[in-house]
């Protein structure tokens, strides 16, 4: 594994990143539920919004990270939101999730200078909790992840 390569997500390797993605999903017991079609348009288009990045050796995937750029005015400036990172079992303690994070920050130029990044990680992962308050990460006690999703967004969507 000493020739571990981190590129953006093109069309020829989404294949390899949505089984990244796949994977994770599963470590994590979650279901998967991205539409090809949409990740492709959201990572690998000329106007994407999303960034992919795939590390692999000899052409196995070994990493994926899936993040999105947004703006903060309590951290006041831009930050990266990472949505998925993920780091297959073999390479798993060699620093290929902190090298796809440093990657990660300096991808898209056009996106700013980043000052932070946030992710959120879930409280039965001790592994990956360890691994981010190895980096540097601290948990936000202060705050309290929330979503909305189904009927509830879509009745949102139409009080506009």
């Amino acid at each position: 594994m000493s020739n571990i390569t981190i590129a953006p997500v093109t069309p020829d390797t989404l294949p390899m990143f949505e089984h990244g993605l796949r994977a994770l999903a599963e470590h994590l017991g979650d279901p998967y539920r991205a539409d090809p079609e949409g990740l492709k348009l959201a990572i690998t288009t000329a106007d994407s919004w999303c960034l992919a990045l795939l590390a692999q050796d000899d052409g196995q995937p070994l990493g994926a990270l899936l993040a999105a750029p947004y703006f903060s005015t309590s951290r006041g400036g831009p930050g990266l939101f990472v949505s998925d990172l993920w780091v297959a079992e073999p390479a798993g303690g060699q620093g290929l999730g902190r090298r796809l994070l440093a990657e990660a920050l300096h991808a898209k130029p056009a996106w700013g200078h980043v000052q932070f990044i946030r992710l959120a990680v879930y409280k039965y992962n001790a592994a990956a909790h360890a691994a981010y308050l190895r980096m540097g990460f601290a948990a936000q006690d202060s705050e309290t992840a929330m979503l909305i999703t189904g009927p509830p967004l879509d009745q949102l969507k139409g009080q506009s």
